[in-house]
């Protein structure tokens, strides 16, 4: 591995960080770890499992901001056979 990627500081904790990809704010602002003003760390991690009908993932996806309210700095991953429908900015992570 090169040695100028044991100096830069990653934060696993922070609700945007995707592990092998660049987090959201480093791609649209170029924000990095060290000094990011939008980290947030992750308190409870939240998996949705919604695989039926599209209609009801699309009733199920008001509880995102609910979520978001009660929890706040969670992690929120939806499983669902029908991943285009849901608010791409809502969500983490979706696995179909």
């Amino acid at each position: 591995m090169p040695e100028f990627l044991h100096d830069i500081p990653v934060c696993p904790d922070c609700r945007f960080f995707r592990g092998d990809l660049p987090c959201r704010p480093n791609k649209e602002h170029g924000y990095q770890c060290g000094d990011c003003p939008v980290y947030e760390p992750v308190t409870k991690r939240i998996l949705l499992i919604k695989l039926g009908a599209i209609g009801d993932v699309i009733r199920t996806t008001p509880l995102l901001r609910r979520l978001r309210q009660e929890y706040p700095g969670c992690y929120i991953t939806w499983l669902t056979l029908t991943p285009a429908i849901l608010p791409q900015r809502e969500v983490e992570e979706i696995l179909k």
